[in-house]
Formats: C-alpha cells, sequence, structure tokens
C-alpha cells in the first residue's frame, strides 16, 4: 500500500546541555499531510484512490476502490501525523568508536490513528454502487518507521542529501516511512436499496499487518534552528494545505 505525503513545515530544537561534547543534537518535527495530487490545497488529508483485490466466501473475487483520509478538527481541517527524529553529529577528532561518520540520523516513529474510505466495490465484476459514507467504524491504526542513517557513509552508497533513495527518512529531506496498518472494520457501506454490505467488506478488507510505505517529500517550508522565532512569518501561506490553516508560534 504505498501512499504520499508532504511535510508542510518543520521545527527545530536544539538539545545540546553546556559542555556536551557534540556540535548538532536536534530533535525535529514534521507535521506530515497525506497528498492526493501535488499542489491541489483539497486534495490534502488523502490519498489519491488505490485499488485493493480480494476474495469473498473463499471464491468470489472482490474489487474495492479506497482512499485513506487523516483525521479531521472541528473546522474539517486534516490532522497531520506528527513525526518526530533526533541527529546528532560530533567533531571528527571526537566522534564514537565504531561510528562511520561524524553525523547520525535516528529511527524516526509514526504512529496516528487514520480512516479509510470505501469509494467503490465490485463483487464478480457488478459494481454495487455503493452510497457515499462507506468507511471504517473506528480509527485505523498505523505504526510506522523511517529508518535512521549515517551521513556520507562509504558502504551506503547514496546521496546523502537524498535519504529516501535507500529507503531512510531524514527530516530536512524528507524518505520512506515503512510498516504496518491495523484495518478495523467498516460501517455505513449501503448499496441504493439499502442493502449494508459493511460486513462483507470487513472479513474481506479488514485486518491486522497490513503493509504500508510512505513516501515524505521535502518540506514546504523548513524553518531555521532559531528561537522566538514565528512560523507564520516564514511560511508562505499558499503551500499549507489550506489558508485557514494556523500555526501558533513557536518559542523554543
Amino acid at each position: 500500500m504505498p501512499l504520499q505525503a508532504t511535510a508542510a513545515y518543520s521545527i527545530n530544537r536544539e538539545l545540546r546541555e553546556p559542555g556536551d561534547p557534540r556540535y548538532r543534537y536536534f530533535e525535529t518535527r514534521n507535521k506530515l499531510y497525506l497528498i492526493a495530487e501535488a499542489g491541489a490545497a483539497d486534495t490534502y488529508g488523502q490519498t489519491a484512490p488505490f485499488t485493493v483485490r480480494t476474495v469473498a466466501f473463499g471464491s468470489i473475487p472482490v474489487v474495492a476502490t479506497l482512499r485513506l483520509a487523516q483525521r479531521r478538527t472541528a473546522a474539517d481541517l486534516p490532522v497531520p501525523f506528527d513525526v518526530v527524529t533526533y541527529d546528532e553529529g560530533w567533531p571528527e577528532p571526537l566522534k564514537p568508536a565504531g561510528w562511520v561518520t561524524a553525523h547520525r540520523y535516528y529511527d524516526a516513529q509514526l504512529q496516528d490513528e487514520i480512516d479509510l474510505v470505501i469509494e467503490t466495490v465490485r463483487i464478480d465484476g457488478v459494481d454495487l454502487r455503493l452510497r457515499p459514507g462507506c468507511r471504517t467504524a473506528t480509527h485505523a491504526t498505523l505504526d510506522l518507521v523511517g529508518k535512521g542513517w549515517f551521513r556520507g557513509d562509504p558502504n551506503d552508497p547514496v546521496d546523502e542529501d537524498d535519504p529516501g533513495a535507500s529507503g531512510h527518512y531524514a527530516a530536512g529531506s524528507g524518505g520512506v516511512i515503512t510498516g504496518t496498518i491495523d484495518i478495523p472494520s467498516f460501517s455505513s457501506c449501503r448499496t441504493p436499496s439499502g442493502e449494508d454490505i459493511s460486513p462483507l467488506l470487513s472479513s474481506t478488507v479488514s485486518g491486522p499487518g497490513n503493509e504500508v510505505v510512505l513516501t515524505v517529500g521535502t518540506p514546504l517550508c523548513p524553518l531555521p534552528p532559531l528561537g522566538g522565532y514565528d512560523a507564520r512569518k516564514h511560511c508562505d501561506a499558499s503551500n499549507l494545505p489550506t489558508t485557514e490553516l494556523t500555526i501558533p508560534p513557536q518559542q523554543f
């Protein structure tokens, strides 16, 4: 299940304490939005449609078209995934024993809830013409990891500015986040005649451990590692999911 996302903005926070020998120890927080079509504000918060093929009753082919949709706020705005990454760097003479380079990115965790919307269903080739509103009865659970990496590792021949090329993830560059999604049962899945096929879809589509690959683009408005700045002054509103989105001042 490959998905696309973009980081709308990123915020850095310096973590070094006085006397820390590292020249860099940062926490970077990305806000990730699913996108169906780059540049179209009304597609933020959901994926493009994708197809799931399975069988019902052991032999009857079922083809469903789904979207994944992020949770929404009371104002009907998408709730972004919040992904935190850590990276640290050491002056070359002081780098830890066993390090290939003096700069390391740690694994990033993404655990969140999301909805699945079924748009169309064909059973044995027949379009059931679903009414709108067929979706998971509760939120599905995402459990993903963006693999860390050593910048400039000679044993990992990848452009150090493109961690996604080798399946890694770095907050400032994007990359790949992989893992699983647990899909709960569905509800409100009705045909034009009112027949509820939610139990059928739950038995064929729902289940734990479905593989997910999330490809994350470069942040649209990365923020510098400065203290006391206001994110709204650094981001072009046209780059955000909607001009109604408000980013509060960040004070670090």
